[in-house]
């Protein structure tokens, strides 16, 4: 079954607080700054069978750089068609909500939600 665009935002914003909720828990000392790549995060959040959807729609509003090894890399660098190495899609937790709060595909409530 394929999503919407409104549940493919919705799991953005999923996404975003998850992020969120590791950052505030690293700074509040229980836990530590791990690395997340979009696809774990999205397997976290139990859209296992939506991640190629996902990624794609992310890709499409604007983050594609090191995104995915599934996601070729379209910016201006050298890079450009490539398809990135799997070691390389890892983000800290606030890289990953930053980039992801930059996409034009998902509503600026979505991307926002919950911040203060």
């Amino acid at each position: 079954m394929s999503l919407t665009e409104e549940q493919c935002q919705e799991a953005v914003g999923q996404m975003i607080v998850h992020c969120r909720l590791i950052m505030e828990q690293y700074k509040a000392g229980v836990g530590e700054y791990e690395s997340v790549s979009a696809r774990s995060v999205l397997k976290t959040l139990g859209y296992e069978e939506d991640i190629p959807q996902v990624l794609e729609f992310i890709a499409q509003g604007g983050f594609d750089y090191c995104l995915d090894p599934a996601i070729p890399m379209t910016g201006h660098h050298e890079a450009r068609g490539e398809r990135p190495n799997r070691d390389v899609c890892y983000w800290g937790p606030d890289q990953l909500e930053s980039r992801l709060q930059c996409l034009t595909n998902v509503p600026y409530t979505v991307r926002h939600r919950g911040e203060n």
